[in-house]
């Protein structure tokens, strides 16, 4: 069966909003990990101005340290939101993913119901037909052997008179072999339904 195109609308939609989301995690980590690595920079930058200040207290070394240590402060705060900021951009994107997906599932499921519910008794009756062709082509097979050829040579044989000898020495001997309907050894049976076949059909979906 097919999807609506309605529901394959949604089920796009659904594609297109979880590979937003991962794009924008991607770059939100991205992000923290460059924020990061300039904290790591910025706080080299402001041990050296605090060594120079140490040596040099002069006016100019006085505001390098400053600005490093103001570099240092907002870097470190904007670590620390990497939780945050992560949060504030990827939850409202999982809210309506959820959403979304929890009513793709919903619209499936009426999707599949309808089309089993319209489905199902044309099957079942198509194996019941299937089934009783079956039986029937069987049973013909069982009188082309046991009354069309052995049944008619024994009665004619009874009719002519026939001697018990006579009658064996020229019977045609044919009869419905059990291999020709069970299960062989030597491979596939082409003729009968064995119980594993209609195992895997039934439960498993499969034709061997």
């Amino acid at each position: 069966m097919k999807f609506s195109k309605e529901l394959q609308g949604k089920i796009e939609e659904l594609k297109s909003l979880k590979e937003s989301l991962a794009k924008s995690n991607e770059t939100i980590k991205t992000h923290n990990e460059k924020v990061a690595e300039e904290l790591v920079v910025a706080k080299e930058e402001l041990k050296a101005a605090m060594e120079a200040m140490g040596d040099d207290p002069s006016e100019e070394n006085r505001i390098k340290e400053n600005e490093m240590r103001r570099k240092v402060a907002s870097l470190e705060l904007e670590v620390s939101g990497a939780v945050e900021r992560k949060s504030a951009v990827t939850n409202s994107k999982n809210m309506k993913i959820m959403a979304l997906h929890e009513e793709v599932l919903r619209d499936a499921r009426k999707e599949i119901l309808v089309n089993y519910e319209s489905k199902k008794d044309e099957t079942l009756e198509t194996i019941a037909k299937a089934k009783q062709a079956y039986l029937e082509a069987a049973k013909a097979y069982h009188d082309l052997i046991m009354v069309d050829s052995q049944g008619k040579y024994y009665d004619l044989a009874r009719e002519l008179g026939t001697n018990e000898r006579m009658t064996k020495d020229n019977a045609p001997n044919l009869s419905v072999h059990h291999p020709i309907y069970t299960d062989r050894a030597s491979g596939p049976n082409k003729y009968g339904i064995i119980e594993p076949e209609v195992y895997r059909a039934w439960r498993r979906g499969e034709i061997k």
